[in-house]
């Protein structure tokens, strides 16, 4: 008895289910990172919005009190990663 009519099917089918597998793969790999580059998106949009804020108010003059010009940007101290008013003068203001 001969199998070869038998081999055509099964070949395939491994094929295919291989094909599913890498399909797959590649769909949770590229919805995985859109979720994470969304949300880096919309924190540097807050971020310049504060930082918009931040120069509006005047807190990039020589003359702006800290302690007023940093209670304008939690997102900003957020997005930095520090409430030191001096290094969120100096990416807000581009110094």
């Amino acid at each position: 008895m001969s199998r070869k009519g038998l081999e055509l099917p099964t070949n395939t089918l491994i094929i295919l289910a291989i094909g599913i597998i890498v399909m797959l793969t590649l769909v949770v790999f590229f919805t995985t990172g859109s979720k994470q580059s969304t949300s880096a998106t919309v924190t540097q949009n807050e971020f310049r919005a504060e930082c918009l804020k931040y120069f509006n108010q005047g807190c990039c003059t020589a003359a702006a009190t800290d302690a007023t010009c940093i209670a304008l940007v939690p997102t900003a101290q957020k997005a930095i990663g520090t409430t030191d008013g001096t290094k969120i003068q100096n990416v807000c203001c581009n110094k």
